[in-house]
């Protein structure tokens, strides 16, 4: 029977954390050492961490025959080290079940599907447990790369070296708080009402002779008045965006 390596012992060991002292897991199943659970445990038995490591190798082996019991020889030996191990540690945690997809993936030879397949098995119940996600994310890891994720959070010291973080962008101000739109927007009406009181003072003079000419007159002083009041008041709010 193939057994696991040393990397994925450790990334067991990582997760399962080392209790030696017996207790009751949050199912209320009385464990101990690195997630031992069976009718030797009992809550408030101690060991020590040989005695753990011991119980972790037998925790790996059963683990390595519920995966000979699902998985065919010739699928086990075409896994590299690191992908057994992996392996191992899913089931390990979950146990092997024979409906799941994984092991039909694993047989049909497809082992570039196998991280996402590690990826499902992240609910207790119907609830998404960020524990269970970056254990599944270590294990494709060490699945893809002989790797697995780092998992521990960088201390306060090694954040107080790092590089001094960007700064962060500013959001894009609202088109009503543009100063650029405020004073594009008074050239442009300054640019209309000088234009049309141009116009008014050509056809001034004619207004009399053509009644056309009046009512160009009558438009382009309308024109005039709006055109001012426009700018009147987009010179007041490009004002008010200067200080914001």
């Amino acid at each position: 029977m193939r057994l696991i390596n040393e990397p994925g012992k450790a990334l067991i060991r990582e997760f399962e954390a080392l209790r030696l002292t017996g207790y009751l897991c949050p199912a209320g199943v009385a464990t101990i050492g690195y997630g031992h659970t069976g009718p030797d445990v009992t809550v408030g038995k101690v060991i020590t961490k040989a005695q753990a490591e011991l119980l972790l190798d037998e925790d790996c082996r059963a683990a390595c025959r519920k995966i000979a019991r699902v998985l065919d020889e010739a699928s086990i030996a075409r896994l590299s080290d690191h992908q057994y191990d992996a392996l191992v540690s899913f089931v390990f945690n979950l146990g092997a079940n024979p409906k799941w997809t994984i092991w039909k993936v694993i047989k049909a030879g497809d082992l570039g599907a196998v991280p996402a397949q590690l990826r499902r098995f992240v609910y207790a119940g119907s609830t998404k447990l960020k524990g269970l996600e970056r254990r599944r994310d270590a294990e494709a890891a060490l699945w893809d790369s002989g790797q697995p994720e780092p998992i521990e959070t960088p201390s306060s010291a090694v954040l107080r070296q790092s590089e001094t973080p960007p700064e962060p962008t500013s959001p894009a101000k609202p088109l009503v708080q543009s100063k650029t739109l405020w004073a594009s927007l008074v050239m442009v009406l300054t640019g209309m009402v000088q234009g049309a009181q141009s116009v008014q003072a050509l056809v001034a003079p004619q207004v009399a002779n053509s009644d056309l000419l009046a009512k160009v007159g009558s438009t382009v002083a309308v024109v005039i008045v709006a055109g001012g009041v426009a700018v009147a008041v987009f010179r007041w709010l490009d004002e008010q965006a200067k200080h914001r």
